[in-house]
């Protein structure tokens, strides 16, 4: 941990930043790589890209990579839902609770719908 924020965190939040300079659909580094860049294990990698990937800015394509989402849609509430979901999730699992998170609705709402 970096000032009591763990590492996939910090390593989320500077992958997070990354990726809004890469293209759409641009591919991220290999996992080995980011690990050497960040220095953490390939376990801490992966929570923070699964975290990306859940926040919907990242897409992984068994076989090929992760890349940059084609389409990121930037949204206070999203954050806060996720960040939310999250820390439901992270302390009910250091309670040994079995969670399971199921998306049953993803969609669009434009400011003119809403």
């Amino acid at each position: 941990m970096v000032d009591g924020v763990p590492k996939y965190i910090a390593v989320r939040d500077n992958l997070r930043a990354r990726i809004d300079s890469m293209e759409a659909n641009e591919q991220l580094p290999p996992e080995i790589e980011l690990c050497k860049q960040y220095n953490v294990s390939r376990i801490t990698l992966r929570h923070a890209v699964d975290n990306l990937i859940t926040e919907g800015l990242l897409v992984r394509e068994q076989g090929r990579g992760t890349f940059r989402a084609s389409s990121i849609i930037h949204t206070y509430n999203q954050e806060v839902i996720s960040d939310r979901a999250q820390g439901f999730y992270e302390q009910a699992y250091s309670n040994d609770a079995k969670v399971r998170i199921k998306v049953i609705e993803k969609d669009v709402i434009h400011d003119e719908d809403a």
